[in-house]
This record gives C-alpha cells, structure tokens and sequence, in this order.
C-alpha cells in the first residue's frame, strides 16, 4: 500500500511571473516613443556627477553635467559616443559644445537612424575621466 502525498504548490512562482511583467512593463516605458510632447530628457548617476541628455531633436542634444552636490560641473570637456549595439551602427565621436553653467550641446556628424542606442558621455575633468551609458530611443 502506497500514498502519495499531493503536490505541493509552487510558491515562487507568482513571484517570478510578477516580476518578470513589471520589468517588462518598465522597460515598455522606457523605450515607449514620447508622442511629440517635447523633448526627450534621459539621465545618468556616477559617483562623481549627475548626466541628464535631452533630446529635442534626432542630430541636436542638450547635455547637462552637475556634480555629486547637484552644483553645476565645469568639466574639461565632454565626449558623445552614439552606438546601436544590436545594428552594428555608430556615430562618430562628437565633442560637446560648452553653453555655460554645466550645460553643454552636441550636434552629431548624421541623423541617428530609428532604434534603440547607448550614447556614452564622457566627462573630463580635474579628477580624471567619469563616464555614463544611457540608453535611449531615436523615434523618427
């Protein structure tokens, strides 16, 4: 005579489906075109600075550096390296123009094409190189 014991319920995986639906959901937020309200303002963290890239339109980009008080940083320069990593497409390298007070604007060599790219900005200053990734989506 044998018994077998019911099985037992999983309990983990609730869990999973709901983290994996809010990471998606995220993400779909994330890379969900912005509907011509404006312009697009990404934002990176390091240590030593604070990054925020806007986007107002696909060639032209407003970059500001403020440091780890929130002041406005006055790096030597800064360098915009655009990549669609899934395309095997970059841009050239293109240095940031300084505007003043921390903020700076790029204008890109060509129009990126429609995707999802890392922009690397890299910020030089009195303690050395500091650099961000941030992914953003080009609509049009």
């Amino acid at each position: 005579m044998s018994t077998e014991t019911p099985p037992r319920p999983r309990r983990g995986v609730p869990a999973v489906i709901l983290v994996s639906v809010a990471m998606l959901a995220g993400l779909g937020w994330m890379l969900w075109p912005g509907g011509g309200s404006g312009p697009d303002e990404y934002q990176a963290v390091t240590a030593r600075h604070t990054v925020r890239l806007t986007v107002g339109d696909a060639r032209t980009w407003s970059i500001a550096v403020d440091d780890a008080r929130g002041r406005a940083a006055s790096p030597y320069s800064v360098l915009v390296e655009p990549v669609m990593t899934h395309m095997g497409h970059a841009i050239a390298p293109a240095a940031a123009r300084p505007q003043g007070q921390g903020r700076y604007r790029v204008t890109l060599g060509e129009q990126p094409m429609a995707g999802v790219w890392n922009v690397s900005v890299t910020i030089n200053g009195p303690g050395g190189a500091d650099r961000v990734v941030i992914p953003l989506l080009i609509s049009s």
